[in-house]
């Protein structure tokens, strides 16, 4: 991955990871990962919320919608859907 896309991977077990120790461009990052335990956000609606930064990201690349604007809808739409879940689960907990 990190060979052929530039990039590197945010799976610690993986093969490229061994190409980014060491490399003055992504050593911020390397740091970064190699001390966290979580990659992603950990929350019941991280699935959701993944969508939403790529609806953002499509949003920004085709001109609809301001980067500010777009994050600005992800944030919003997927703060009410993580409401929407928690208050679900208050419900079921004994």
């Amino acid at each position: 991955m990190v060979v052929t896309t530039g990039t590197f991977p945010a799976y610690k077990a993986s093969r490229g990871f061994e190409h980014v120790q060491g490399d003055p461009k992504l050593e911020t990052f390397y740091e970064i990962l190699k001390n966290t335990r979580h990659q992603r956000p950990v929350m019941p609606a991280q699935a959701f919320y993944m969508g939403q930064l790529e609806r953002a990201v499509s949003e920004t690349l085709y001109g609809l919608k301001t980067p500010k604007q777009a994050l600005d809808s992800a944030q919003e739409t997927t703060q009410k859907e993580l409401d929407r879940v928690m208050k679900r689960a208050r419900k079921v907990q004994p």
